[in-house]
Formats: C-alpha cells, sequence, structure tokens
C-alpha cells in the first residue's frame, strides 16, 4: 500500500511539473485571435512587438524551427502573422499563424502589405547599392568611389511629409551619437528643390548632409516607395537594411558600426 501511495504521489508530482512547465519556445505575447480582432489591433501590436530587424528564431505553425529565408519567404505572401512568443530568458520566437477565413478584409489587406514590404526589404539585404552621385547643398559629392570603405546612412524625404519631419530631432540625436566617427556619413536624399530646402532648413535644424531632387533616384533606384525611408550601407557597399522605421536603422547601425 505503501509503494503505491508513493508511485501515485510521484506521477503527481510529474503531472503538475509538466503542467507549470514553460513551452518550449516560449509563450505568446497575444493570442492571434485578440492581435486580428481588427486593424488597429493589428498595428498596435505591429508597432510594439513586431521586431523582425533583430534576433530572433524562427517558428513555422507547428511550431518548427525553419530558415529565416523560408520563414520571412512564406510571411511575403501575406497569409501568416508572425507571433511574437518569450521564454523566461526573454529569447525571442516568431511563430507564423496562418490567417483564417474570419480575419476580416481590411485587417487582412493592412497585414498583407506590410508583410510585402517586409519580405522586400529583406531581400535587399546584402545586394549593393546602385551607382550613385549625390551633391549636397554644400557642393560636397557622393559616389560608390569616395564612399567605400564608410558606413552609408541614407534617408529619404521630402518638406511636406510630416512623419519625415517629426522624426529629424531623433535622426539629429543619433548623428551627434557619431560625431566622432569619420567613418559614418550621414546624407539625406530629397525630392525638393535646393532654394525649397534651404529655405526649410533655415527654420528647421536637420542634421543630415542634405542632397536635393533625388527623386528619380528614390524611385528606381532604390525601389522607395514610401516616405520616410531609411538605409544602412556597409563599408563594402552592400545594403544591411531599407526600413521605414528609424528605430530599426538605429539598431543594424549600431551593429554595423561595431
Amino acid at each position: 500500500m505503501k509503494t503505491k501511495l508513493t508511485l501515485i504521489f510521484t506521477l503527481l508530482i510529474v503531472v503538475l511539473s509538466a503542467c507549470t512547465q514553460e513551452p518550449k519556445y516560449g509563450t505568446v505575447v497575444q493570442t492571434p485571435e485578440a492581435l486580428l480582432k481588427d486593424v488597429m489591433s493589428f498595428w498596435n501590436y505591429k508597432t510594439q512587438h513586431i521586431r523582425l530587424y533583430e534576433a530572433f528564431t524562427p517558428l513555422d505553425s507547428s511550431l518548427q524551427i525553419i530558415p529565416e529565408a523560408t520563414f520571412m519567404q512564406r510571411l511575403g505572401t501575406g497569409d501568416y502573422l508572425p507571433v511574437k512568443r518569450l521564454n523566461k530568458e526573454n529569447k525571442v520566437f516568431y511563430q507564423l499563424h496562418r490567417l483564417g477565413g474570419s480575419v476580416d478584409q481590411g485587417t487582412r489587406s493592412i497585414l498583407a502589405n506590410w508583410a510585402r514590404e517586409e519580405y522586400a526589404n529583406y531581400k535587399l539585404q546584402g545586394t549593393k547599392l546602385p551607382s550613385f552621385a549625390f551633391t549636397d547643398l554644400d557642393g560636397n559629392v557622393y559616389t560608390n568611389e569616395n564612399t567605400a570603405g564608410k558606413t552609408l546612412v541614407l534617408k529619404c524625404w521630402f518638406i511636406r511629409c510630416t512623419a519625415c519631419v517629426a522624426e529629424m530631432p531623433e535622426l539629429n540625436k543619433l548623428k551627434q551619437k557619431y560625431k566622432n566617427r569619420n567613418d559614418i556619413l550621414f546624407v539625406s536624399l530629397a525630392t525638393d528643390k535646393a532654394p525649397e530646402l534651404e529655405k526649410f532648413l533655415q527654420k528647421r535644424q536637420f542634421d543630415y548632409a542634405v542632397a536635393p531632387e533625388q527623386r528619380t533616384f528614390m524611385v528606381q533606384g532604390l525601389q522607395v516607395g514610401s516616405y520616410p525611408t531609411h538605409f544602412v550601407i556597409d563599408k563594402a557597399g552592400e545594403i544591411r537594411i531599407k526600413t521605414t522605421d528609424y528605430k530599426a536603422m538605429a539598431y543594424v547601425l549600431a551593429e554595423s558600426a561595431d
């Protein structure tokens, strides 16, 4: 009888331990149902939690580890939501969750557009920046040749872009952070003409070098479709990141600058 009780007690401990044990790949930050409730729920989640530019472990819908390229390709179909998972050590996992038929069209459309842009930007990583020659408002010329061996930080913008102007104080702080690094160049490409930019800069401080009339290069050479867009180009002339989020750019720059 005593042996039976001991065995039952041991099994009970094992079962309770299994029930309280953290899942192998952590727990979800928010359930897919909550994230896909409406457009605002998804957008808030994306803004607060999705950082695919940081290190993470990619998982498929059945919680199997897959290559990052495969993860991004599937995400880029627009048929999946990346569900963030965290373990006790704050290690990050993203699990692909296939969208069901109950997701409203507005949310599905916003998610799909974002996912396709993420994948398009991902595919640019490691590719060479097209041939360029920028002349800033002070007459300084930037080319593939004279920026070789340096990290090039680009911002694509125009004067009437509210978001472009709103982030300038943070970009000024970023440039100040690297003020002693002669191997890092901060250059902005604007669609506006030089006189308009000079007038704008009399009222608004922006510490990047400013190259006017770059619309054609941005659209045709860099495939920029929204503003602001940021690039980090490494010392080998390869694109490290293309993003509309300056925080993502700053994160990758910090890695490149080490």
